[in-house]
C-alpha cells in the first residue's frame, strides 16, 4: 500500500548483457531489458586471462558509456544494483549523473562490485548482516510460493 506521498513504480528497465539468462528472465517477467557491454575481472593469473582481461577492460569502459547514455534516455530516476560485473559500469555512470544507487548484497559475503558500489550507493541492504548495511534478508518473488 502507498501513502500519498509515496511515488510508484512506473516502468523498470532492466540492464544486462545480451542473449543472458538475466536477458530471458526480464522476457518472461515482461520488463524492458536494455543490453549494454561489459567486462569481466578476471583475478586468476594465466596468459589467457591477461588478455581477455585487457580486451574487457576496453568493453568495461564502452559499457560505461552506454550506460551513460541509456541511463538519460530511460529516464532512470534510481538504480537498484544486485551486483555481478555487469552493474560495474552502470553504477559508476549512475554515480556521475547523480542517480541514487541502491544495492543489496544476498550472499553472506560482499561480492566485489558491490562492495565497491556500496561507497556510492545511497542505501545499502543485505540479506545477512554485514557492517553498514541494513538487514532486510533475502528478496523473494512471490512466484516462488508457487513451488512450496
Amino acid at each position: 500500500m502507498y501513502r500519498k506521498d509515496e511515488q510508484q513504480i512506473k516502468s523498470i528497465v532492466w540492464f544486462g548483457e545480451a542473449n543472458s539468462m538475466e536477458f530471458q528472465a526480464a522476457q518472461q517477467a515482461g520488463v524492458l531489458f536494455q543490453a549494454i557491454y561489459s567486462g569481466k575481472i578476471r583475478r586468476y593469473w594465466t596468459l589467457e586471462s591477461f588478455f581477455l582481461n585487457g580486451r574487457d577492460f576496453f568493453l568495461q569502459i564502452y559499457g560505461f558509456f552506454q550506460s551513460l547514455y541509456f541511463l538519460r534516455k530511460h529516464h532512470i530516476d534510481v538504480l537498484f544494483c544486485k551486483g555481478g560485473y555487469v552493474a560495474f559500469g552502470v553504477s559508476c555512470a549512475a554515480y556521475i549523473l547523480r542517480i541514487p544507487i541502491i544495492v543489496h548484497e544476498s550472499d553472506t559475503a560482499g561480492g566485489l562490485v558491490n562492495r565497491i558500489v556500496a561507497k556510492m550507493a545511497k542505501k545499502v541492504f543485505s540479506g545477512f548482516d554485514h557492517q553498514g548495511s541494513e538487514t532486510i534478508g533475502q528478496l523473494l518473488s512471490l512466484d516462488l510460493f508457487d513451488y512450496v
